[in-house]
């Protein structure tokens, strides 16, 4: 039972991505700070808005920009527009690149909020020294009655866009009625980062599966596959404790 339950909740959706063409670099390059306060009042122009993928253009969100240096060759201005005021509360996190023509719209990354609980976005060097990618912890991905599951995703930027290397469950809570009992399912996940001397890193996660009053310890680890592009897991040890 716990078994099949993992693996239907390591499918479940972690975000949507958006790329487009440069935007028009009269309206980038000479006004990006425009834009930004159109984002910020809710007053972005619809076809802008698609263009960069912002949701709820008509929403007034929170705005958070930094420069970033995902390596040596990709500098990056980075926008977030959020909002903890309404229901339209997904995160984008925008990208944008200086060229000699102004700046380039690169991608946008849409990440799952809810009722104004927003994922903790920070860009650390994970993988290699000198580059870093977008780490992202506590996004709630699924969320309704008796079911909750908040995960960490980990974005690297390779072959000129931003994919996904890493996805798991960080909590998942799982409670419905069983006749005259409540089933219910929890699971917590610990996740280290580890250098062990190599320039490479190693993830390392300690799960807690919590059912009634038994529970089952995995540990897992994680190591970075240059060929794939993403990190690969394998099982270390599983502990059953039964009450």
């Amino acid at each position: 039972m716990i078994l099949q339950f993992r693996n239907l909740v390591s499918l479940t959706f972690i975000g949507m991505i958006f790329f487009s063409p440069s935007l028009p670099a009269q309206t980038v390059a000479s006004d990006l700070e425009s834009t930004i306060t159109k984002i910020r009042h809710g007053s972005l122009e619809a076809q802008e808005a698609a263009r960069i993928g912002v949701p709820c253009p008509e929403r007034p969100s929170d705005v958070d920009r930094q420069d970033v240096s995902f390596s040596g060759e990709i500098q990056l201005i980075v926008v977030q527009a959020y909002s903890v005021r309404s229901r339209c509360d997904d995160r984008a996190i925008i990208l944008f690149r200086r060229t000699d023509s102004g700046l380039t719209h690169v991608q946008t990354i849409l990440l799952h909020a809810y009722y104004g609980e927003q994922p903790v976005v920070t860009f650390p060097e994970l993988i290699k020294p000198g580059e870093r990618e977008i780490l992202i912890r506590g996004q709630i991905v699924d969320k309704g009655t008796g079911i909750e599951q908040r995960n960490i995703t980990i974005y690297k930027f390779t072959n000129g866009r931003f994919e996904v290397v890493f996805d798991a469950p960080e909590i998942v809570h799982f409670e419905i009625p069983g006749g005259t009992q409540l089933y219910q399912l929890n699971q917590k996940s610990s996740f280290e980062f580890v250098h062990s001397g190599s320039p490479d890193v190693s993830i390392q996660e300690k799960q807690v599966i919590t059912r009634g009053r038994g529970s089952t310890t995995r540990y897992r680890g994680c190591t970075w596959s240059p060929e794939l592009l993403r990190f690969r897991c394998y099982e270390r040890a599983s502990v059953a404790r039964i009450q």
